[in-house]
């Protein structure tokens, strides 16, 4: 019996045993993952430190970049602006050249302009002179007064006057004192002139290799211009050419021919050919004003005036193939073929005032061979 009670008491110590034993196991494996968690803890907040870090870093670096970056795109600014403030004092520079050198070139020109006018003034009153001592002579030789349509200065190659059908003396004014003596000047404007080079031209070469030229493709032609003589071509393809701007005909044809020269230079085979004036503007003004109703009364049907359409009353010759614009002031606008029309048309405008007298009439004739010598001494002497 005892010792049934000392094994149960053996037993009961043995299983404390093992009870204890497994609690401290327990407490043990307790305590060693309560350390794996931490050591876990302090494991996640390391590599959390370190994300931090990491990406403290990241940004730093990129901070970092950006101002280099802005330092860069600053600098870079900097440097542009200090090169285009070089460009704009070099392009300022070279616009005050410019100007100087425009200064300087208009300065030579209103030199020569005031050179070319003194020399106008003294050729002009040399040429009074000449034409008062002309009057003396007249006047003691006892001629009556003369009206001069243009002056015979202006002489071609041939010694004849450029205006040679225009510069007519002719005696049929009404009578004026001998210190009142009236001189006409027909000046011509324009020429019209037409030439044909008998080959075909290229319009775009003589845009592309031409000087002085203005290509117009959508009305299929080449304006060209000349500065001396000053001319205006309108050049086609077909080889036909017209001249503008020329005051005479010597004029026109040398123009001409110097726009034949140029287009040779170019290398097209021209040959000049079929050169004629096609038309002829001049203009004149009367010593006197023109009464137009009246002068239209008298001259109908050739004559026209409508004051609602046109101040100017219309004069058309068959004969002459041309037509004259009449102002009330006196002023003219002769439209014809050639010079001799536009010449005859002036006379006839200005002989309506006197036809109509007798006297006027014989007093023209009486003086008619009179002025033909006196055209002839101004050709002979160059001017007066």
């Amino acid at each position: 019996m005892r010792r049934d009670v000392e094994r149960r008491e053996e037993k009961r110590r043995e299983e404390k045993k093992i009870e204890n034993w497994r609690e401290e196991k327990r407490r043990e494996e307790k305590r060693r993952q309560e350390k794996r968690r931490e050591e876990k803890r302090r494991e996640e907040k390391r590599r959390e430190e370190k994300r931090r870090e990491e990406k403290r870093g990241k940004e730093k670096r990129r901070e970092e970049k950006r101002r280099e970056e802005k330092r860069r795109e600053e600098k870079r600014k900097k440097n542009m602006r200090r090169e285009e403030k070089r460009r704009e004092e070099k392009r300022r520079e070279e616009k005050r050249r410019e100007e100087r050198r425009g200064e300087e070139r208009r300065e030579l020109e209103r030199r020569e302009e005031k050179r070319r006018k003194e020399n106008r003034r003294e050729e002009k009153r040399r040429e009074e002179k000449r034409r008062e001592e002309k009057r003396r002579e007249r006047r003691e030789e006892g001629g009556g007064s003369v009206v001069r349509l243009n002056s015979p200065r202006n002489r071609g190659s041939d010694g004849e006057c450029v205006y040679s059908p225009c510069c007519l003396f002719i005696s049929f004014m009404e009578p004026v004192e001998q210190s009142n003596d009236v001189a006409l000047d027909i000046i011509i404007t324009n020429v019209v002139s037409v030439f044909r080079t008998r080959c075909h031209l290229n319009l775009r070469t003589i845009g592309l290799e031409g000087n002085n030229v203005i290509y117009k493709p959508e009305v299929g032609k080449v304006l060209m211009k000349l500065r001396k003589p000053r001319i205006t071509a309108s050049i086609w393809s077909s080889g036909k050419i017209i001249c503008t701007g020329a005051t005479s005909e010597d004029e026109a044809k040398l123009g001409a021919r110097r726009l034949a020269r140029c287009l040779q230079k170019i290398g097209f085979k021209v040959r000049f050919s079929d050169f004629k004036v096609v038309n002829v503007l001049a203009v004149c003004s009367m010593p006197f004003q023109i009464r137009l109703i009246e002068f239209t009364k008298n001259n109908r049907p050739i004559a026209s005036y409508e004051p609602e359409i046109h101040p100017a009353a219309s004069y058309r010759i068959k004969n002459l193939r041309a037509t004259v614009q009449v102002f009330s002031t006196g002023n003219i606008t002769v439209t014809g073929k050639g010079y001799t029309s536009g010449s005859s048309l002036c006379f006839y405008c200005y002989s309506k005032r006197v036809l109509t007298d007798p006297e006027q009439m014989s007093k023209m004739e009486h003086h008619k061979a009179h002025v033909q010598t006196d055209a002839r001494d101004a050709r002979d002497s160059g001017g007066g």
